[in-house]
């Protein structure tokens, strides 16, 4: 399997003449978005015995993790 991303240096050079808190917001949405879907699929795929496991997968943000770009 391969894959191949086009325009990737483009975006790279778009967000750092971005100002810093605009670049922020974008990349924690962009990051948001893409947790969002794995967090739906784990939801889809989660055994439902009581369904206390599709109610505890959530997206969460974790600020101490958040570095500087």
């Amino acid at each position: 399997m391969q894959s191949r991303i086009e325009g990737l240096a483009d975006l790279a050079r778009s967000l750092r003449e971005m100002p810093k808190d605009v670049r922020a917001n974008a990349l924690r949405a962009g990051m948001r978005a893409g947790a969002v879907v794995i967090q739906e699929d784990a939801k889809r795929r989660a055994s439902v015995d009581t369904g206390r496991m599709k109610k505890n997968i959530y997206v969460k943000r974790i600020r101490e993790l958040v570095t500087e770009l």
